[in-house]
């Protein structure tokens, strides 16, 4: 999801918590603004559950409009998703921010909801802002998850080049491999 709504160019997604929520009718004025919950374990924070319903606006038409705005077929989507988190993320310095459809900076994070500064993903819950969904995955299974996606994005490219058959990239993308034993 956090892939589809900045990396493409245009978004396929765009983020339904930024959307307002009589999108795409114009603002209601008189409507209050998102109310904040207590959060049902953590009597310190609250959090902010509102978000953009297509099914109650009617606004699914539209939503199918503007992720029609993007031309690229599947396999480039495939292909910029594998080379967008092999190469262009910066694990050690950002937070992926579904809810804001952006990355933040770690640093930030680490500041204000205290965050650790270690060099792998990041993933900010879009309902619990200060909570990270990522956090169980170590560095070990971050640097075979990332050594994946770098495999991935290279076979993409050698089938591109045609160096590998394009009819078996997506069976050689999938096939599982041995996970050495430190890694477990």
């Amino acid at each position: 999801l956090p892939f589809l709504q900045p990396a493409p160019t245009p978004p396929i997604l765009p983020s339904l918590q930024r959307l307002d929520l009589d999108w795409p009718n114009p603002k209601n004025p008189d409507r209050p603004p998102p109310e904040r919950v207590p959060h049902p374990f953590d009597a310190s924070r609250d959090v902010c559950l509102s978000f953009h319903d297509p099914d109650k606006t009617g606004s699914l038409a539209d939503l199918r409009e503007i992720a029609g705005r993007n031309r690229q077929s599947l396999g480039e989507l495939l292909a910029l998703f594998f080379r967008h988190y092999a190469w262009d993320v910066d694990y050690r310095n950002l937070v992926v921010a579904p809810r804001t459809a952006c990355v933040l900076p770690k640093a930030n994070k680490a500041e204000l909801d205290c965050w650790p500064q270690n060099p792998h993903l990041a993933i900010e819950d879009p309902f619990e802002t200060h909570y990270d969904v990522a956090h169980v995955l170590k560095y070990p299974k971050h640097q075979l998850v990332r050594k994946e996606f770098m495999r991935a994005s290279k076979l993409i490219d050698d089938a591109a080049a045609q160096r590998v058959d394009p009819d078996l990239v997506l069976d050689y993308i999938c096939e599982p491999l041995p996970v050495p034993d430190q890694v477990m």
